[in-house]
């Protein structure tokens, strides 16, 4: 998966992580892909837009999979990938991302 900028969506930069560990955007990513039905082999990520919020920051993010155009955004509550007409396509909380992210994290080690 090419990541076109930032290091994490997530805010999981608290994390210790080896050199070898999967980036956070890329798992996150990767995970809501999959939960949609979308190959995110090939995925194309850029950052669209940060909003600072009362509760944290939305980072949306653009997507491309699948030769599919998505909106990623990101919250400290979790992430949710929407398609064209913005309807939800797949959801996680913050909880199954960090499990993925560390599962992900295992099978590099």
């Amino acid at each position: 998966m090419r990541m076109a900028t930032a290091s994490f969506i997530f805010d999981l930069s608290s994390r210790t992580e080896p050199r070898d560990a999967p980036c956070a955007s890329t798992v996150a990513v990767d995970l809501l892909l999959r939960r949609a039905g979308f190959d995110p082999t090939d995925a194309v990520v850029s950052a669209n837009s940060v909003v600072p919020m009362e509760g944290g920051t939305v980072v949306n993010w653009v997507v491309m999979a699948d030769e599919h155009v998505f909106l990623l955004q990101s919250t400290p509550k979790g992430g949710v990938l929407r398609g064209s007409h913005e309807e939800s396509l797949a959801e996680a909380d913050r909880r199954e991302l960090e499990e993925y992210f560390d599962q992900a994290a295992a099978a590099g080690a």
